[in-house]
């Protein structure tokens, strides 16, 4: 059990040190100040039930630094129940560049996002979620990259909006160590995640890889099912926008239930993948947490030394602590770094309970 232990939290260590190396490495993506994009751009809202986030997202896709006869916004009803469709059709009275479509044909995300990308007519397609918030410089950041990159595949950064209560805080630090890694590996050429809530590709990258056909029978992975048919076709084709302008921010999960159901269901997904390489770190990563969890259990028993366990949780600690600096200090997240020792304490039983219910979980998108 020593042996083992060593191993694990070994491999873990170095991992995290390379993904430390690369984002550190990176650096912030600037935009000219006489760039004046030259691509026309489809952006893809699928929707259900979402009236009280609706406003807000689109306040700030309307108020964009951005020529509006350059992008096109499509919002997609996916047989909402509430008032959101009609706020939007109002919105679009006002807006020439604002269109809403409702989903007829089937139904859930992948089913709304195909006929939105059928519908338009931007040559690089945008999607985020209906609850995202963001910076108004944000679709000429991700143009300019698109444009100066010569890249098809455009990972993009998320972060939580801040709040003051512990689930807030261990959100915000934990989806930035997300983000950090989906981040670094990207940087290093080897991409392992991305967030369809903010992702971007081009039209015509979909339309080769068959869109969604071959994993239309999941509810979710959109975005990592795609992003892996790209790492396997077009390797060379993907890249990651390192600006936090280009980040949209969404709300954290009001309860701990929602937080738990939600990261259950993204893990859910990596029994699924068909790229090795993902489902090695979701490997390591869950078995360095698991193992220390085990190893709280054994060391009463005498069945691990408790130097041994004390020493890689220590190490593990203080490389978490340095790449979540980097990160939490490139969101202007800084400020909450004094709750990383609360989050590394609470984090491997976390992991023990979405890594457990995920291997029996079922991926769903808005109840389906």
């Amino acid at each position: 059990m020593n042996s083992l232990i060593i191993i694990f939290f070994a491999a873990y260590f170095l991992m995290v040190l390379w993904m430390l190396r690369h984002w550190v490495a990176a650096r912030t993506h600037l935009v000219s100040l006489d760039f004046k994009p030259t691509k026309m751009i489809t952006i893809l809202v699928p929707f259900r039930n979402e009236c009280q986030a609706l406003p807000a997202l689109l306040a700030d896709l309307t108020s964009q630094h951005f020529p509006p006869n350059k992008f096109e916004i499509i919002l997609i009803d996916d047989h909402s129940s509430d008032k959101g469709p009609d706020l939007v059709e109002q919105k679009c009275s006002q807006h020439h560049n604002l269109r809403l479509v409702k989903l007829t044909d089937g139904s859930g995300k992948k089913a709304a996002l195909t006929l939105g990308i059928s519908t338009g007519s931007g040559q690089l397609v945008i999607t985020l979620d209906a609850d995202m918030r963001l910076h108004s410089d944000w679709l000429r950041t991700i143009s300019h990259y698109w444009e100066t990159a010569d890249k098809r595949f455009i990972i993009l950064p998320i972060s939580i909006a801040e709040g003051r209560s512990p689930l807030n805080i261990f959100q915000v630090i934990e989806t930035d160590s997300l983000i950090g890694s989906t981040g670094a590996f990207a940087r290093a050429g080897q991409p392992i995640m991305c967030n369809g809530g903010n992702l971007a590709f081009e039209k015509s990258l979909f339309v080769e890889l068959g869109g969604y056909d071959d994993n239309l029978h999941i509810a979710s992975g959109d975005d990592i099912f795609l992003l892996q048919k790209t790492k396997k076709a077009f390797p060379n084709s993907i890249g990651w926008i390192h600006a936090r302008q280009a980040a949209a921010v969404t709300s954290p999960s009001p309860s701990l239930k929602s937080f738990l159901n939600q990261r259950i269901r993204w893990g859910a997904k990596t029994k699924y993948y068909k790229d090795p390489l993902p489902q090695w770190v979701a490997a390591v990563v869950a078995g360095s947490n698991l193992i220390l969890v085990l190893g709280l259990i054994l060391w009463p028993m005498n069945l691990v030394e408790g130097t041994v366990l004390v020493v890689s949780f220590i190490s593990k600690t203080l490389v978490d602590g340095l790449f979540l600096w980097q990160v939490t200090r490139f969101f202007n997240h800084g400020k909450w770094f004094w709750a990383f020792p609360f989050v590394a304490i609470v984090y491997p039983f976390y992991i023990l309970i979405s890594a457990t219910f995920g291997l029996f979980y079922s991926p769903r998108w808005k109840g389906r």
